[in-house]
């Protein structure tokens, strides 16, 4: 007797974009945007029904230098995540992508982050 499908049809499940992605994407565009000087690299961490994800600087030219921006965590329902920061940012704490990207933004952008960056990119040129 062959085996019975229980799980219904899986292809009408629906992909999201997830923190993991966007912080990837964001590590990607770094990555592009220093012609490889710096690179963004996202690092996964599991534990329990816990997810986290580190977005970090590495830099080849002085020793694969890493420095760890943020980590983004969440369970295994994606939302709501929680960021802290090595930055003199406060943890925040986001209910859906949209509060997500403006934290991400306020971090990646603020000037403390395009500090570190001028100064690393000052370093090796």
């Amino acid at each position: 007797m062959p085996t019975k499908n229980l799980w219904g049809d899986l292809s009408e499940l629906e992909i999201v974009h997830t923190p993991r992605t966007l912080l990837e994407e964001q590590a990607a565009y770094l990555t592009s945007a220093t012609e490889s000087k710096i690179i963004g690299v996202v690092d996964v961490i599991t534990s329990g029904r816990t997810f986290k994800f580190d977005l970090d600087i590495k830099v080849p030219f002085l020793n694969n230098y890493e420095f760890t921006i943020l980590r983004v965590t969440h369970g295994i329902s994606l939302y709501p995540v929680s960021i802290s920061s090595q930055l003199k940012i406060e943890n925040q704490k986001c209910d859906n992508e949209e509060e997500l990207e403006e934290v991400l933004e306020t971090i990646l952008s603020s000037k403390e982050m395009r500090d570190i960056l001028a100064n690393l990119l000052s370093l090796i040129s």
